[in-house]
């Protein structure tokens, strides 16, 4: 093992033991971990600087009129308003989502809460904090938040291995799933989309596997794990994903082969679209496809891994043949972004939430 190895591996499990992982969970998350850094642009100390210390940042808003002076996208997407996180009281905005009445839902992997607010960005309240116990967190790198047709609040807490589903008041409901191996468990969740009928999707990161379970928490399928089991070869890596489009397909990034799968319900690949970089032609993803949303026009959304000098955050958008109708380079989103009500949608980036709206 090389010393950049060493100083990954020692990064990664300090990060577990900042979490108490337990140990049994600790190999595939760590190989994960260090997996993801072979083979990327390798970011320089300022540029790490440079991040951190716009850490708090801003929170973007994508609607209505244009009030920021921001990069533009060559189309579709716009920029109308700025939230500073300090304003939000979030340290560290993790992943965010809109749920059906307008509001925004934040998560902090510093305070290890959950924050509503509206879109003019007044706190309405905030719950959570660091723990194990119902309604509390361990949220980590990649946990992201969903809001279902009803308003409830899906958090996937990544260091406690499981799925927190509350009011959209945050009144704690019930918990989804558990840390472990077995069917309906899990050992680092990070990507979560919730179906209309109220049906969990799940990517849990560290096994490399994509699970469906049922409203009331019972696993249905599970696709990939250390040995890739079930899998279609589009979808053995790791995958990311947001949401569903309007018939009722799941929209999957997979960023280790650079595709996007559509699944149906029950877990069948029915489409898929990109190609990786081969020695005869170029990635249709500079930057890989490390997560991806679909909007109700069905145009899907892709951002890259890590940005480079060249584009920065790219974001770019197929629209539902598959043909690439727009892209973003240097943009201020981490996250691709999450849809909401009235044409809104939301995004993260350094240090911040970006809400989102769509021109066509």
């Amino acid at each position: 093992m090389s010393d950049i190895d060493d100083v990954i591996r020692r990064g990664i499990h300090q990060r577990l033991d900042a979490l108490q992982v337990p140990t049994e969970g600790r190999a595939a998350t760590a190989r994960s971990d260090l997996r993801r850094s072979r083979g990327r642009r390798v970011l320089t100390a300022a540029t790490v600087a440079a991040l951190v210390a716009g850490a708090a940042a801003a929170v973007y808003l994508l609607s209505g009129r244009q009030t920021d002076q921001v990069p533009e996208p060559a189309r579709h997407l716009r920029v109308v308003r700025t939230l500073s996180a300090s304003s939000l009281g979030l340290a560290k905005p993790e992943a965010a989502a809109i749920g059906p009445n307008g509001k925004l839902y934040i998560t902090d992997s510093v305070h290890q809460t959950v924050t509503e607010a509206t879109t003019s960005g007044r706190v309405v309240r905030t719950w959570g904090g660091d723990g194990a116990r119902p309604g509390r967190f361990r949220l980590a790198e990649g946990g992201r938040i969903a809001v279902d047709q009803q308003g409830r609040v899906y958090v996937a807490d990544s260091g406690n291995g499981r799925v927190q589903v509350f009011t959209s008041s945050g009144k704690f409901i019930r918990q989804m799933g558990s840390f472990g191996g077995r069917a309906g468990q899990f050992v680092y969740p990070t990507a979560i989309a919730v179906g209309p009928d109220g049906s969990v999707y799940l990517s849990d990161d560290s096994r490399t596997a994509l699970t469906k379970l049922s409203p009331n928490g019972d696993q249905e399928w599970r696709l990939g794990g250390p040995r890739g089991t079930g899998a279609p070869p589009d979808l053995v890596g790791h995958t990311h994903f947001g949401s569903l489009d309007s018939h009722g397909r799941l929209v999957v990034a997979n960023d280790d082969t650079s595709r996007i799968v559509y699944l149906s319900p029950q877990g069948e690949e029915v489409d898929a679209f990109g190609h990786g970089k081969t020695s005869g032609h170029a990635s249709d993803f500079p930057e890989g496809a490390c997560d991806t949303t679909v909007d109700s026009g069905n145009y899907v959304y892709v951002t890259g891994c890590i940005p480079t000098k060249e584009t920065g955050n790219l974001i770019q958008i197929y629209d539902p043949s598959h043909r690439l109708v727009g892209a973003w380079p240097h943009s201020p989103m981490i996250t691709a972004p999450r849809f909401g009500p009235r044409g809104l949608a939301v995004s993260v980036g350094y240090g911040s939430i970006l809400e989102l709206a769509v021109d066509r």
